[in-house]
């Protein structure tokens, strides 16, 4: 499995105080599309055109609270989130690419590229 870190709901509401780009792939072990997504996810950690970005895990059965904050309904659903470092998070404002379902790699970053230019 990928090498990102995961991140509980208290993680996050500590991670709202640094600025940054994040990456958070909401997944579960049970889950056949996340298994699919995995590898890909590794691969786009591994690269340097995104070397901006901070990946992260968060595994919904373990983290319900946080999946509910980012009202996750499917998985694997990927957001992108440009963090201020206020301490701040807004669903509406915040988020630069929501992904849901399974997507080439080579799909996903050009979205991840546009997204963070």
């Amino acid at each position: 499995m990928s090498q990102a870190k995961s991140i509980t709901t208290q993680e996050f509401e500590t991670l709202k105080n640094t600025a940054g780009i994040y990456l958070v792939d909401f997944w579960a072990p049970w889950c056949g599309p996340c298994k699919a997504m995995a590898p890909i996810f590794d691969d786009l950690m591994a690269d340097s055109d995104l070397s901006t970005i901070t990946f992260l895990k968060a595994d919904v059965d373990e983290e319900a609270e946080l999946s509910e904050q980012f009202k996750v309904t499917t998985i694997p659903t990927f957001y992108l989130v440009n963090l201020k470092g206020d301490g701040t998070f807004d669903l509406t404002t915040d988020v630069l690419l929501k992904q849901s379902g399974t997507i080439s790699g080579f799909d996903f970053k050009v979205k991840l590229v546009n997204a963070i230019k």
